[in-house]
């Protein structure tokens, strides 16, 4: 639920006229929408003459702030008092406003008042409350494991489609963020003019990724630098040799991802890589090349371990 927005402002005029009387207020964000940093700035907005303190520590017996993400929905805890708002969309700025107007609202109805003298606000923990600290990376940033299984195959040549597992790490910040990918082995015999050549490939990728997210669905794109660990053992030739090099390209790549749970997503993606080619040469008589172009597709789950 959104409170409207002359509603919000009337409750805000009210909070701002009676926030002097708190000295501190501590709080707890989990979850990225809305951020810490953006509660908290619209907290000292709504009570200009409290002092706004985040903390990781969850203590249940404190009457502190509690913002939590559900997804779809949020869920604000203050003095006793807890309210969940649907926002499919996760507006996050507005989530954290509506959350701020909620919060100094609640402090000022229900704080306990003694006879003859001014409502006080709760008492927020038994404890000195800790000096204020800069907003921790995990509230700004956000970082991503996606593992899964990936297929790769050369179209400019007959060759099999290969398979192997591909590993992501992403770390970013809203919806842009910087990825490191290693994937395969992916190995397929690959045909010469006599014989044939058994190769490996293992390309490992530095990515820029782009995207947008409504509700559930994430859409992005990548863009960025490949360096493709590859080896190669003939097979049926009058001598067979070996070779090993790496080979510097290109990749891009479509993604999307459905997220089932605040961290938990499922992924999909489809990558093109361009690289280097090579021809592979007996007694200085070229037999074959590695083609320079594969094509891959991967499936897999997305766990959000920051």
């Amino acid at each position: 639920m959104r409170l409207p927005l002359l509603c919000q402002a009337l409750l805000l005029l009210e909070a701002v006229a009676h926030g002097g009387s708190l000295s501190a207020l501590r709080t707890i964000v989990r979850g990225s929408c809305p951020a810490a940093e953006a509660v908290v700035v619209s907290l000292r907005q709504a009570l200009p003459g409290a002092k706004v303190i985040t903390t990781e520590v969850v203590d249940e017996t404190a009457k502190g702030v509690q913002v939590d993400d559900l997804g779809e929905s949020y869920r604000v805890s203050v003095a006793g008092m807890e309210r969940v708002f649907a926002d499919g969309a996760r507006h996050c700025d507005e989530r954290a406003r509506a959350a701020a107007v909620f919060i100094a609202v609640t402090l000022e109805l229900f704080a306990p008042e003694a006879p003859g003298a001014r409502p006080s606000p709760p008492a927020l923990s038994a404890s000195p409350p800790p000096p204020e600290e800069p907003l921790l990376l995990r509230e700004h940033w956000t970082v991503d494991l996606e593992a899964g299984g990936q297929i790769a195959l050369a179209p400019v040549r007959d060759l099999p489609v290969a398979a192997g597992g591909a590993l992501r790490w992403a770390i970013g910040k809203r919806q842009v963020s910087l990825v490191l990918g290693v994937s395969g082995p992916h190995r397929v015999l690959l045909p010469l003019a006599e014989g044939q050549a058994q190769l490996l490939r293992v390309p490992i990728d530095f990515d820029f990724r782009g995207g947008i997210r409504r509700g559930r669905w994430e859409a992005a794109g990548e863009l960025g630098l490949a360096l493709t660990v590859l080896s190669a053992e003939g097979q049926g030739l009058p001598m067979n040799t070996s070779a090993n090099w790496v080979a510097v390209g290109l990749r891009a790549s479509l993604l999307g991802r459905l997220w089932l749970a605040p961290r938990i997503a499922v992924m999909a993606a489809v990558e093109a890589l361009f690289s280097q080619t090579r021809d592979l040469a007996l007694d200085s008589t070229v037999i074959g090349t590695v083609p320079p172009l594969w094509l891959g597709a991967l499936l897999g789950l997305v766990v959000r371990i920051h």
